[in-house]
C-alpha cells in the first residue's frame, strides 16, 4: 500500500484536499469536533446576518479565536505537504 502511494506521488499530480483537522495538532480548533468552533459558538457565528445583528458577539469570538491562530505552528502534516510542494509532486 506504501508503495502504491509513493508512485502515486511520483507521478506529479497530487492535489491535496484537507479539513480543518489538519491544524487542530497546531491547536486551531475545527469546526465540528467535541470542542469545536460549532460547539462553542455556533454555526451562525460565520453566518453575515448574525454579523450583522450581533457583531460584538462576533468581535468576541474573533479575540477569542484568532489569537490561537496567529500563534500556531506548523505541524508534522503541514510540513509534510509543503515538502511534497517543494519537490514539484504537489500541485495544489
Amino acid at each position: 500500500m506504501l508503495e502504491e502511494l509513493v508512485e502515486i506521488i511520483k507521478a506529479g499530480n497530487v492535489l491535496a484536499l484537507t479539513g480543518a483537522g489538519i491544524s487542530t495538532n497546531s491547536g486551531i480548533p475545527d469546526f465540528r469536533g467535541k470542542n469545536g468552533l460549532y460547539e462553542r459558538y455556533g454555526h451562525e457565528i460565520f453566518d453575515y446576518g448574525f454579523f450583522k445583528r450581533y457583531p460584538e458577539k462576533f468581535y468576541d469570538f474573533v479575540k477569542k479565536e484568532f489569537s490561537k491562530m496567529y500563534k500556531a505552528k506548523c505541524n508534522i502534516s503541514h510540513r509534510l505537504l509543503a515538502r511534497l510542494e517543494d519537490l514539484g509532486y504537489l500541485k495544489g
